[in-house]
């Protein structure tokens, strides 16, 4: 049996907009059953979390009236984040692919158990009003992959054109000018 990880406190302040990448756990997750063995692959590279302890993150306590989260997730995962986001006090509103491309522009091949899935979802969800900067901004992300996990660079300009700080990153690999980043692999 594997423990969590021990996280520090989320910082302090009323975020209105949050960048979240949860480390869903493939494997040993009570929420569901997994006939693919395969799937245990994310929790050989990082310590991931159960559904429920994704969750039970305080995240209200941290959000301003009026915020949007950006929630990271793929097809396995999709119905457990759209629970997260309303546990966390969100009302789905959108999402954007991420279409992972390689070099000469084509769909990556990535793993599956029914289709070969080349893309991951990102999210939004909204509480209370928050003020959209600009309506112009693309719902969609073609990228090539880098290392395990890493997120495309794009998604920070897309964020930060819809709406205003202050800016939280939950579950962050690296910090970003503007930006508070909070989770065990910075």
């Amino acid at each position: 049996m594997t423990t969590e990880p021990v996280f520090t406190p989320l910082p302090e302040g009323k975020f209105t907009c949050v960048l979240a990448d949860p480390p869903w756990q493939y494997s040993a997750d009570i929420n569901r059953k997994l006939d693919d063995k395969k799937l245990g692959r994310s929790d050989k590279h990082f310590r991931c979390l159960p559904t429920e302890s994704i969750r039970n993150l305080p995240v209200k306590s941290v959000l301003a009236k009026d915020a949007f989260l950006f929630l990271w997730t793929t097809a396995s995962f999709l119905p457990d984040a759209l629970v997260v986001m309303e546990r966390w006090g969100f009302a789905y509103r959108s999402y954007a692919p991420w279409v992972k491309v390689l070099s000469n522009g084509e769909p990556r091949m990535g793993l599956g158990g029914y289709w070969r899935n080349c893309s991951e979802l990102i999210l939004l969800g909204r509480r209370g009003k928050p003020k959209v900067i600009s309506h112009k901004v693309l719902g969609v992300i073609h990228a090539g992959v880098g290392r395990l996990a890493q997120k495309p660079a794009q998604i920070y300009d897309m964020i930060e054109s819809l709406c205003e700080g202050p800016r939280l990153e939950l579950f962050a690999r690296n910090s970003r000018p503007g930006w508070s980043s909070w989770g065990n692999e910075l």
